[in-house]
């Protein structure tokens, strides 16, 4: 087994186990092969950086409340969806109804910084619930962190 020293953290509700920092399971239970390659791929692979500006911009967020989350979820997702399909409207025209001439296809950054909002709210129903909504959240975490 490899050195895991710079790799775990103490739990908090827990002190004498240890949890990976990649995945979050203790120790013993850790499926991670080798937790700092993981680490690195984040800053090197697309799908790496991807989650890496999802997460920044989960803990920039000032969201104040739990409601309504899935609502504009499903805002997010409908807005996404019609960006790419306008985006490629130039190359299969007869996908949407004609677009108004003053709207102009949505650029690749537009649409990268819609779905990386889908992901923040999608992480934020998973960690916090909706307050329209009986999913408690809560009751996960307590078993398995």
């Amino acid at each position: 087994m490899t050195d895991r020293t710079s790799c775990v953290y103490p739990d908090p509700n827990r002190p004498r186990v240890l949890r990976c920092i990649e995945c979050g399971f203790v120790l013993a239970e850790c499926p991670c092969e080798n937790p700092e390659e993981i680490a690195k791929d984040r800053f090197s692979t697309r799908k790496g950086l991807v989650l890496t500006h999802a997460w920044a911009r989960i803990r920039e967020s000032k969201k104040v409340s739990n409601v309504h989350n899935v609502a504009n979820l499903a805002v997010a997702v409908g807005d996404l969806t019609r960006m790419l399909l306008v985006h490629d409207e130039v190359s299969r025209p007869s996908l949407l109804e004609p677009t108004s001439p003053e709207e102009a296809p949505p650029s690749s950054q537009r649409i990268y910084t819609k779905a990386i909002e889908v992901i923040e709210l999608a992480v934020r129903i998973a960690a916090e619930g909706d307050d329209d909504y009986s999913y408690d959240p809560a009751s996960i975490f307590e078993t398995s962190l």
